[in-house]
């Protein structure tokens, strides 16, 4: 599995995510849901013995409505919030992705507030909140 399937899986269990969780693709309907890849570099830490500390930064998106209503605006940030606050909850407890091929989660952390991302003209706007995983990866035989 790749590590974004692992992550995938672990954010599926969060109940506030209604429907289809993406990969690198956000559909144009409101009310979907992708994870999307961030570039970063790799390593963060190498070990004599050929184990490697790395990370995967990525972002969870979705598209909402979007426009001068103040409570649809605020029910878009508020389910941000509450996600942060899961991924918060996950991680102090030590219930982080499961992983293969010799991948260990270590940690996950929220990087970034949510944001409108991208707002269209059709009145939906692209929200994200960045994160980060660190796992250990173990050296190749």
């Amino acid at each position: 599995m790749t590590v974004i399937q692992c992550l995938q899986k672990w954010l599926k269990s969060y109940s506030g995510l209604s429907g289809r969780l993406d990969v690198d693709f956000l559909g144009e309907n409101a009310d979907t849901y992708s994870i999307d890849t961030i570039p970063c570099e790799e390593a963060i830490k190498r070990y004599r013995d050929g184990g490697t500390v790395k990370q995967f930064q990525f972002a969870v998106s979705s598209r909402r409505f979007y426009d001068r209503n103040i409570k649809q605006n605020l029910s878009n940030l508020q389910f941000f919030e509450d996600l942060t606050a899961w991924v918060e909850n996950k991680a102090h407890a030590r219930e982080l992705p499961e992983m293969d091929k010799g991948r260990t989660a270590q940690k996950i952390v929220v990087t970034s507030t949510a944001y409108p991302f991208v707002v269209s003209e059709d009145g939906k706007a692209r929200y994200q909140l960045q994160m980060r995983l660190e796992y250990y990866q173990k050296r190749s035989v």
